[in-house]
């Protein structure tokens, strides 16, 4: 590193020959350029050259966070010197304890400090009184040769045994922690930075320097800005701010902050946690909260220059299903529709260009003829790019979130494409060979998701002859119709005792049985294609029998039986009931266990149309909802919607291999009997072999994973049926049976009438027509997209259809602050349609009260956790020049995936203590592993693993260890999984022992939300049930305590000690301030 050294200092001026009065430090109304800053900074260096001050020099440091305290820095390490920053926060023993320790020359502040502090020191500088001295000094660039190993600061840390340890830090692990934040994220021209982390710990040297020196503006967040989670959020929208350094203990205070603010950062783009263990919980609430953010895990230690290892947390470690959909496809990549934000990024999650109304669009596609000569491809490609696809849907954005289309795993394209090279038909064997066997394992795979039937079954028909488990289709309209021809051909042949009945026309067939006509019963929310199925089998749509809703909006039980009696008394013959397992408008699912109870009774066919929420069997916790289904002789279910797989993509499903013998139709060139022929059992002939994309969406994703999909929508629709529920603007109309949520927009003049239950008919048109045209607005606008739908079915009565909006939580990129954002869309068009205040001002029905809002509604609502898996997300790979070896207590490394004592060596090491411990005691050791002569290893008492993908695993502090009752517990590990209790915001443990001598642990736990102290008992009377449940014996706490607010340290990490010393007073904490 010694050839290519560049000190701070020339570093700096560098930049302040490149850009002198550019901004670089913002504090308050105060800024100063980079020119400014560097003459100030000269001058002070040159009076501490004077005092006698160059390298190796200490300087003490009793500052505020300021301008001024930057200048002192820099002063100090201009003239070669090294720094002791003391926080001016401290309390008064730890000051004087730190200046005994190190006795500086030279102590820099402001103002009168305390006199024993003055007694202590033999050269007190004070930046007000002494600055016409000061000014006095050369203002140009001091020339002091220093080199990567000459002092930077003596940084006093405490550890575990609460005494003060001095860490030398050196010039070159500070450059090499900058030069990684450089090379690794380097600092965008619009960037602007923030100060918040004391000086008294090592993670300012980067917070400060890495946009100092690289010409980026650095603002100082004074105060509770910086520790206070909502002053800070306020602060980063106000000043921008692009990049935050904190521990997970300040960042999950922050991702709890209850304003919507929290949704409009978009200039934060990176955030760097460090100092303690960072859950998964965490990072998928980081990832609901925050679109455009970066969220990277470091880890380290004063004694290591901060950092010595850092792992970029993605979305897919809060669950690798995730990490399928990443957007990266064209649609996305031409950021549809982009909108410019102030620091000129477009809105890649737009759905289209915006303002182009349908009409308009229709009329530049009028051309009629055909090319006369061939056209080259990259001239169609292009007209392509320009004509039509800005103006496509982009299904994948998480912002479009009204029809049953969504991101699609990024395997599918190279898949799709590979079945397009291949070109197989698989109607016959002879077009498609292996393809066809695939088809069918794909089916058999399916079958058994939803009927669940044994080994020996699945053994014989997956490749049985002329026996079939279903048909893949090219859409849910195939495949309801294949099956209702199938229930129809079945019905026939019962009446004329023969399989075979197609010599006779249908109502021959059904007159010389007594019966005047063939009917279907089903819901009113029977998809449209069994209209179609209808027309295509011949029986009018007149034969569709439609059995009202109950008040749940499900199918009336007791409708259907008045049904059938009414049908055998006319003499109809029902060949089918229909059952839906999700219904395309709402999501209802109807009573299936007693529609297949009263068609079984009936001898009739049930098939279920699962097309929509099939996928729902996958769940163990949603699978009882579709009880039932199991029982029907057929089941539509579209692998183009819930398996996330491309368009025409559907399946029909037999409980009975043999029924579709019902449908087959032979020939003499394909199709023939006792083959694999498909083409014999199929309405359609030529099919491609998309099977192959059901097939590895089955293998790829899995069970588990598509379990993982399936429920992370469903805790979005509650999220957003709560929201809905809590906003006084918008109406619930249905407590969401599955991923689909139906509301609509109450104008401000109406909601009033609608608390009193009192909307008229025209009340409810009004209401309508509103509606309507706030949906057509926002998917005109093109940034947002909800659908509409009409319903008969709600409280309103089959006689006053209303308009209502349609949301789908299908999408895995939607997150809560996509959600935010639609409905601020859809709330600023109705407030420039209506001129509505959407919820914000007061009503007389609520005595003046303002109504609930968004933020409102956002802060009340529960927090979605998409959290699977480990609790502990990665401290990753050493950065450049580090590196990491994970021994065992004879200092030899272990095995990959054993757990050991990490130690880091390399340039990040510090030169050590400035008052080494005795003998044995240091943990600075020499380093076997180097070539260096005398390198060291800093022994960091942390415990990990090297994980196979190389990256390290932290598993907790030799000293988090503990033993109780013999067994051993790692307190990191455990408040991890109380963390995932629902309702805890923050969770500390502590181990303990009575007068006994036995050991026992408390958890100290700060609820989500401030209640009155009976609700607060209720909540931890439940959290301690849910401990008891979760946990053995040895690792349940004997006491869960209640903290108001958690005890932080400045450095935003929990203070254990105050925990300690709080805990036999249980107010202690009713008004923390760290």
């Amino acid at each position: 590193m010694s050839n290519e050294f560049q000190s701070l200092a020339a570093r700096f001026e560098a930049q302040v020959e490149q850009s002198p009065e550019r901004k670089a430090i913002s504090c308050g109304l105060h800024d100063i350029s980079y020119r400014e800053l560097n003459a100030k900074a000269n001058r002070l260096a040159s009076h501490l050259i004077r005092l006698g001050i160059g390298p190796e020099q200490l300087v003490a440091v009793y500052l505020e966070r300021s301008i001024e305290l930057i200048i002192t820095l820099l002063g100090i390490i201009k003239a070669g010197g090294a720094y002791v920053p003391v926080d001016t926060g401290m309390p008064a023993e730890r000051i004087d304890a730190i200046l005994d320790d190190c006795r500086p020359p030279v102590l820099i502040t402001r103002g009168a400090p305390r006199l024993d502090i003055g007694q202590r020191i033999p050269t007190l500088v004070d930046l007000d009184a002494d600055w016409p001295i000061i000014e006095d000094c050369p203002a140009h660039n001091p020339s002091v040769a220093v080199t990567d190993e000459t002092l930077l600061y003596v940084i006093y840390t405490t550890g575990l045994t609460w005494h003060p340890k001095s860490v030398q830090g050196i010039i070159r692990g500070a450059v090499n922690r900058l030069r990684w934040t450089w090379d690794q994220y380097p600092f965008q021209p619009w960037e602007i930075a923030c100060q918040r982390v004391s000086a008294s710990f090592v993670d300012h040297v980067a917070e400060i320097f890495a946009p100092l020196l690289a010409g980026t503006q650095l603002v100082i967040l004074p105060g509770r800005q910086a520790t206070d989670p909502e002053e800070l959020v306020l602060a980063l929208a106000r000043k921008r701010i692009s990049r935050l350094v904190l521990a997970p203990s300040l960042l999950k205070s922050i991702l709890c902050v209850r304003r919507d603010l929290l949704f409009h950062l978009p200039h934060l783009r990176y955030v760097f946690c460090s100092g303690e263990v960072l859950s998964t919980a965490a990072v998928g609430l980081f990832y609901q909260r925050f679109k455009q953010a970066r969220l990277i895990n470091v880890y380290g230690a004063t004694e290591t220059s901060a950092d010595a290892t850092w792992y970029e947390v993605k979305r897919s470690d809060v669950d690798n299903v995730f990490g399928y959909f990443s957007r990266s496809g064209a649609v996305a990549a031409r950021a549809l529709g982009a909108i410019q934000r102030d620091d000129g990024s477009a809105d890649g999650d737009a759905i289209t260009v915006a303002n182009i109304p349908i009409d308009t669009l229709a009329t530049r596609f009028h051309a009629t003829h055909m090319a006369e000569y061939p056209k080259s491809l990259s001239a169609y490609l292009d007209w392509l790019d320009e004509a039509v696809l800005p103006f496509s849907i982009d299904t994948a954005s998480p912002r479009y979130i009204g029809h049953m289309t969504s991101a699609l795993p990024d395997f599918v394209h190279d898949l799709s494409r590979l079945i397009s090279e291949l070109n197989q038909n698989l109607v016959k064997v002879e077009t498609a060979k292996s393809a066809i066997f695939l088809e069918r394992e794909a089916l058999a795979m399916l079958h058994r998701c939803f009927y669940d039937l044994d080994d020996a079954f699945y053994q014989t028909y997956v490749q049985k002859k002329n026996a079939n488990l279903g048909l893949v289709t090219t859409g849910g309209t195939i495949s309801n119709i294949t099956a209702l021809m199938i229930a129809r051909n079945r019905a026939l042949a019962r009446l004329t005792g023969k399989r075979d009945w197609s010599e006779q026309s249908i109502y021959a067939v059904l007159q010389a049985s007594g019966y005047r006509d063939l009917v279907l019963l089903g819901s009113e929310l029977m998809h449209y294609s069994m209209k179609k199925a209808a027309s295509v089998l011949g029986l009018g749509t007149q034969s569709l029998l439609h059995v009202r809703s109950a008040p749940n909006g499900a199918l009336d039980i007791a409708d259907l039986r008045e049904k059938l009696a009414a049908c055998r008394r006319k003499g109809l013959l029902v060949f089918a009931i229909v059952g839906i397992a999700g219904a395309t408008e709402t999501g209802h699912i109807d009573p299936l266990s007693q529609m297949a109870d009263i068609a079984e009774d009936h001898g009739i066919d049930f098939h279920v149309d699962a097309a929509w929420g099939g996928s729902g069997l996958f769940s163990a916790k949603h699978r009882a909802r579709f009880d039932g289904l199991e029982r029907a002789q057929s089941v539509t279910f579209c692998a183009h919607k819930q398996l996330y797989l491309p368009q025409g993509i559907s399946v029909c499903l037999f409980r009975d291999p043999d029924t579709l013998r019902h449908g087959a139709t032979t020939a003499a060139y394909q199709a023939t009997p006792d083959s694999y022929d498909v083409g014999r059992f199929s309405i359609e002939g030529s099919r491609s072999a998309m099977a192959l994309l059901v097939h590895a969406a089955l293998q790829v994703i899995g069970r588990k994973g598509y379990e993982a999909l399936f429920n992370a929508s469903m805790d979005k629709a509650r999220f957003f049926a709560d929201i809905i529920a809590a906003t006084d603007c918008f109406e619930l109309l249905f407590d969401p049976p599955l991923n689909i949520v139906n509301y609509r927009y109450i104008p401000e003049t109406y909601r009033g009438r609608l608390r009193k239950g009192t909307l008229s008919r025209t009340d409810n048109q009004a209401i309508s027509d509103m509606n309507r045209r706030i949906q057509e607005t926002q998917f005109e606008r093109g940034s947002s997209f909800v659908s509409k739908t009409t319903l008969s079915n709600t409280r309103y009565g089959p006689d006053c259809p209303i308009v209502v909006f349609r949301v789908i939580l299908a999408n895995p990129l939607t997150t809560q602050a996509d959600i935010h954002l639609v409905l601020e869309d859809q709330l600023a068009i109705a407030r420039e349609l209506s001129g509505d205040t959407a919820g914000m001002m007061p009503d007389a029905a609520t005595d003046g009260v303002l109504g609930r809002s968004l933020a409102d509604a956002f802060s009340e609502s529960v927090v979605l956790k998409e959290t699977l898996g480990e609790p502990m997300i990665p401290i990753g790979k050493p950065l450049p020049g580090c590196q990491i070896h994970i021994l065992d207590p004879h200092g030899q490394p272990v095995s990959n995936g054993e757990v050991g004592e990490i130690y880091v060596g390399g340039l990040a090491v510090a030169r050590g203590y400035l008052h080494p411990p005795a003998q044995g005691h240091s943990r600075f050791v020499p380093d076997p592993f180097s070539q260096h002569p005398g390198a060291q290893l800093f022994r960091t008492g942390d415990r990990g693993r090297r994980l196979a993908d190389g990256n390290i695993e932290y598993r907790g502090r030799n000293d988090d260890l503990v033993k109780i009752n013999g067994l051993p517990v790692e307190l990191s590990e455990l408040e991890s999984t109380l963390h995932e209790i629902s309702g805890i915001k923050h969770c500390a443990v502590t181990a303990h022992s009575d007068a006994r001598g036995l050991g026992f642990l408390i958890a100290h736990v700060e609820l989500d939300d401030a209640e009155d102290a009976n609700a607060a008992a209720d909540r931890l009377a439940s959290i301690e049930a849910m401990a008891h449940a979760k946990l053995p014996t040895h690792m349940t706490p004997r006491e869960i305590r209640l903290v108001t607010k958690m005890p932080l340290t400045l450095s935003g990490k929990i203070d254990r000690k105050r925990l300690d010393m709080g805990r036999d007073n249980p107010n202690f904490f009713s008004d923390t301030a760290p």
